[in-house]
């Protein structure tokens, strides 16, 4: 079997065009000393052998590499998916190139030594700087430009993008007690991330401020994934007195909680209301459409690709920017749709349980919440606030 051709050279390129090395690299930096018609020839062997300079080399002679790269912790996830999906749309029309890497299925403690190794590899060698997607540490060992969208810690060194995720979790209690639900089923998302720990925190504070007491069974653990959700759907089912409505803290989880339900044969939202947060495609197209915070994941990734190519014009042109440790939070919405509805009175439309029949929740007097919440019509989006 014949041995493939090897990738041609920039010395190949030289001795095509008859020229120095040091000649093709100042046309490949489009560097203006170099006469047009040598300039014209060496382009033209450039494109006749499909000669490509490598993004380090490049980066290493003139300090640009003209692309950005874009790290993720995995993509099992809708989240991470949409990410992707709006970094590609964002990055369409630029003088940029986008690069994008995975860590996979890795835990915490080692997805954060991957990060912080593959940032040391790109940055400022086969990129110009990088985002970071849910970093999982709060500082990185690099002297270019960095970016992280929905940071995970507090007090990190770098700049960052996030949503409102505890005003997220408000709207969405307001909504839920607004409409008559007094126990909320609630599944958490994973216990070191910041923005899960701020949605439940928006969970709480809304249970306190309603004069509601805090039921442990009505907490379970998740991880963003469907069969969180699934499990944690199961194990509400077989409580004595069920929620009326179940808040999980990611859409694929919700969607996990709709499909057990279904094969438990409780009606969503006749007898369960559910909702869930990030809005992805999915959460739309569900059946019956789920209602959902929109964080807005494409502004907050136009936002940090915004940020960090000002951070690397601002290194380019010889000084740091003032913005390198900035962080900004992003307005999010909650999106009415059809899981939701009022509990119903009657005990045939109560969410069934295994030990017992759920009784019927008792009318509760409308607090101010609950009154705006009311104002939300089906289909709208209410704001949600800083």
């Amino acid at each position: 079997m014949p041995r493939s051709r090897s990738a041609p050279t920039i010395h190949d390129v030289a001795a095509a065009a008859e020229v120095s090395v040091s000649t093709v690299s100042r046309v490949l930096n489009a560097k203006e000393d170099v006469a047009a018609a040598t300039f014209a020839r060496v382009q033209g062997v450039i494109e006749a052998l499909g000669y490509e300079s490598s993004m380090a080399a490049r980066g290493m002679r003139s300090s640009s590499t003209q692309v950005i790269g874009l790290i993720m912790p995995d993509m099992d996830h809708s989240y991470g998916i949409e990410v992707i999906k709006a970094a590609s749309r964002v990055i369409t029309g630029t003088a940029y190139d986008l690069v994008a890497m995975t860590c996979g299925s890795k835990h915490h403690a080692e997805r954060g030594r991957w990060q912080q190794q593959r940032v040391r590899r790109l940055n400022g060698t086969i990129t110009d700087g990088v985002i970071v997607v849910v970093p999982d540490v709060a500082s990185f060992d690099t002297d270019y430009p960095l970016v992280a969208i929905d940071r995970m810690v507090a007090g990190a060194t770098y700049a960052s993008v996030s949503s409102d995720n505890q005003g997220g979790a408000l709207a969405v209690m307001a909504y839920l007690l607004g409409l008559g639900h007094t126990r909320i089923g609630y599944v958490d998302g994973l216990e070191f991330l910041e923005s899960a720990a701020h949605r439940r925190a928006g969970y709480l504070a809304a249970l306190e401020a309603a004069g509601l007491p805090v039921d442990p069974s009505l907490i379970q653990p998740g991880d963003f994934k469907r069969s969180a959700g699934r499990v944690a759907m199961r194990h509400f089912a077989a409580l004595a007195d069920p929620p009326t409505a179940i808040f999980a803290c990611n859409d694929d989880m919700a969607l996990g909680v709709m499909e057990e339900a279904q094969l438990l044969g409780i009606k969503v939202p006749e007898a369960l209301s559910v909702v869930g947060y990030d809005n992805v495609p999915e959460a739309a197209n569900a059946r019956p459409a789920l209602t959902s915070v929109d964080q807005g994941i494409e502004p907050m990734v136009q936002m940090a690709i915004e940020l960090l190519l000002e951070l690397i014009s601002g290194r380019e042109r010889g000084g740091d920017s003032a913005r390198m440790q900035e962080q900004i939070k992003m307005p999010s919405r909650l999106v009415v749709r059809d899981s939701c509805m009022t509990p119903a009175p009657r005990p045939d439309r109560q969410m069934p349980s295994r030990k017992a029949t759920a009784k019927p929740v008792a009318a509760q007097p409308a607090t101010a919440q609950q009154a705006t919440a009311k104002s939300i019509k089906k289909g709208g989006e209410a704001p949600l606030h800083a």
